[in-house]
């Protein structure tokens, strides 16, 4: 951390993961765009770049939660799991 990532194709950095109470909601990011700028969205609408590991497991999230995933490619160097 920080990784940088999308918000409604505004650029942020990803500053740290939570978990809020509100089970709807459930896992949520801490994003900044400067200094001064910094908010908390669920986790299912940041954008990763689709080569990073974070866009990858962002992808399993999305799945699990029944969601398309965003694009994402499996990360060169990645060997777990292997099918």
């Amino acid at each position: 951390m920080p990784c940088p990532a999308t918000v409604l194709d505004l650029p942020v950095e990803v500053l740290a993961f939570d978990v809020e109470g509100d089970e709807r909601r459930g896992l949520v990011a801490r994003c900044g765009r400067d200094a001064k700028r910094v908010g908390v969205v669920s986790l299912a609408d940041v954008r990763f770049e689709p080569g990073s590991v974070a866009a990858w497991l962002h992808a399993a999230h999305r799945g699990w939660l029944g969601l398309a995933p965003f694009p994402a490619r499996r990360p060169a160097g990645w060997s777990w799991p292997e099918r």
